[in-house]
Order: C-alpha cells, then sequence, then structure tokens
C-alpha cells in the first residue's frame, strides 16, 4: 500500500474549528456521531480492534468523504534483504510503519481476508489530529508495547492536554455542549476520562430536557449497574441533541455551570 497522506484541512472530533460551511458542519456533525458511537468511551485495550471493526464498517456505508482521513499502522512485506541494507540470504518479513488514506485502506486488502484491524496504530485527520489510537486506554506518557514512530505512540494533542489538571479540563468541558463534549472526548486519553464524568453528563441532560435525570428515564434492561445506566443517560442526551439539532443552530449560545456551593441560573451569552 501507498503511504501517501493528504493534506487539506478537516474539522471533525479532535479539532475544534468552526465552520461556516453548512455542508461541512453537516459532514463534521455526521463523523462525531460515527466515533462516539462505535468507540465506546473508556473501552478495555483488548476490543480495540473489535470496535475498530464497527467504526470501519459505519465509516464504510455512511457516504460521507473520507479522503482527509488517515490510518497508522504496521505493514508486513517480504524482502530479501535486511534492514541494514545487507543482501539476505532468503526473504524475511519486515515490518513498517505507514500512514495510508482510509479509502485505499479499505479497499486495497487480499480477497477473503479481513482487514488488519489488530495492525492499526492511529486514526487521524490531514492536519495530524488523532481520533483514535491503540494506546487510549493508558494513562498519558505511557507508550504500548510495539509502538512504532517518534511519538512514543502519544499525539502532539495528548502531551498539550497533560498540561493543565483533570480537574481543569472538568470544568471547562461543564461549559460546553453535547457535541462538543463527545468531540472533545475523542481526542485523547485525559479528556475521554473528563467526558466520562457522570455530573457533566448530569448538567447536559438538565440542558436538554429542563430536569434532572431519574430512574423513570432509563430504559428497563433488568439489569442495574451503574455503567449501564450512565451509558442510556449518554444515548438519551445525545439522541435528543441530534434530534433537536436544526433548532439548535438558530438558538442564542446557552452558558452554565453548577457547582457544589451554589448554581448559576442559564443565561444567554
Amino acid at each position: 500500500m501507498s503511504a501517501t497522506v493528504h493534506t487539506k484541512p478537516l474539522s471533525i472530533p479532535g479539532r475544534t474549528l468552526p465552520s461556516d460551511d453548512p455542508a461541512q458542519s453537516e459532514i463534521d456533525d455526521s463523523l462525531i456521531s460515527i466515533f462516539s458511537k462505535s468507540l465506546r468511551l473508556g473501552s478495555p485495550a483488548k476490543s480495540s480492534a473489535t470496535s475498530l471493526k464497527k467504526l470501519f464498517s459505519r465509516l464504510r456505508y455512511s457516504g460521507l468523504p473520507l479522503d482527509d482521513l488517515v490510518i497508522g499502522w504496521v505493514n508486513s512485506s517480504e524482502v530479501c534483504q535486511r534492514r541494514s541494507g545487507k543482501s539476505a540470504w532468503s526473504l524475511r518479513l519486515q515490518e513498517d510503519f505507514v500512514q495510508t488514506p482510509l479509502p485505499e485502506f479499505l479497499e486495497n486488502r487480499p480477497v477473503g481476508e479481513e482487514l488488519p484491524y489488530h495492525r492499526v496504530r492511529f486514526i487521524a485527520n490531514a492536519a495530524g489530529t488523532r481520533l483514535w489510537d491503540s494506546a487510549g486506554c493508558r494513562s498519558p506518557g505511557t507508550s504500548s508495547p510495539g509502538s512504532f514512530g517518534a511519538s512514543g505512540g502519544l499525539s502532539e494533542h495528548e502531551t498539550k492536554t497533560t498540561e493543565l489538571p483533570a480537574v481543569v479540563w472538568s470544568m471547562v468541558l461543564r461549559f460546553c455542549d453535547t457535541a462538543t463534549v463527545c468531540a472533545a472526548g475523542a481526542v485523547c486519553t485525559e479528556l475521554r476520562r473528563a467526558a466520562q464524568n457522570p455530573q457533566l453528563w448530569a448538567d447536559l441532560h438538565r440542558a436538554a430536557f429542563g430536569m434532572e435525570p431519574d430512574a423513570q428515564h432509563i430504559k428497563s434492561t433488568g439489569r442495574t449497574d451503574a455503567s449501564r445506566q450512565f451509558r442510556q443517560l449518554q444515548q438519551r442526551v445525545v439522541q435528543s441533541e441530534r434530534k433537536a439539532q436544526p433548532w439548535l443552530h438558530n438558538r442564542p449560545a446557552i452558558t452554565h455551570f453548577k457547582t457544589d456551593q451554589e448554581e448559576h441560573v442559564p443565561r444567554a451569552a
């Protein structure tokens, strides 16, 4: 496969540049939705290949332009020389880290074989912002075994987020709407954890429905574990915001923030 990378900028999860083009905004919102559905926040590392399989399937049949998305992965090839450049007496299996446009990665695969999901190390946009990486479930500053690249498994954005304490990111996200929180959670591990704050989603539920979330708003599944209820709360808020999107684009900006000591009344910015 060719290791080419496009350079056209794209505003999607992990990059908060506003878009004045309604068509581009719709594409960005659709990509945010696909990433948030397929790559569950806080998924265990062992399920990353399964999550990627679902993600690629949704992207392939979404009808969205995907030329600006880049896959970083480990490609194996048989060569007749050593890494030093000297000739070898037999074929050797050599692994190289390459970056391939997503459409090319999806289409160029051997007939009857699955895509090498286990070899994917990251998904990024053309600007270099990582939307997902294989070390996403590890703490910032640690690299996964066998990771490739000069960055040691961490993107530039992951390094920058560690300059602020986690509590600060949690406070910042309290001023964001649902779409922005989902986009921030797809950037790196630090923001993913901040975006999983139950109180944050309780505030988003209050902003969307005007009331506190309670048991009657959570579908009965025969299980009462907190994680299942939290996921259902997230889905309820996200689905409501998505359905109301045509009206939300025209509403004035709303700022609200609640602390343990006081609660500020929502006001127009």
